[in-house]
């Protein structure tokens, strides 16, 4: 299991490689994975997906700190 600071730093990576484009391969992950039965993986990257929306959103910092 991913801790949350992994996924902080994944979602920031893939961010700064990327762009908001992020979330697009996100998404294509997501639905590859679930189409071939691989939930638990899927579900990973819907963890990482809902961390770029945040990170996008202004909701979190590129570090996973809340931003009030």
């Amino acid at each position: 299991m991913l801790r949350p600071e992994d996924l902080n730093r994944f979602a920031a990576f893939m961010l700064s490689q990327h762009g908001a484009r992020a979330l697009d391969y996100a998404e294509s992950a997501i639905l590859e994975l679930r189409r071939t039965g691989e939930t638990a993986r899927a579900e990973a990257w819907n963890m990482v997906q809902m961390r770029l929306e945040d990170m996008l959103g202004g909701r979190i910092t590129r570090g996973g700190h809340a931003i009030h």
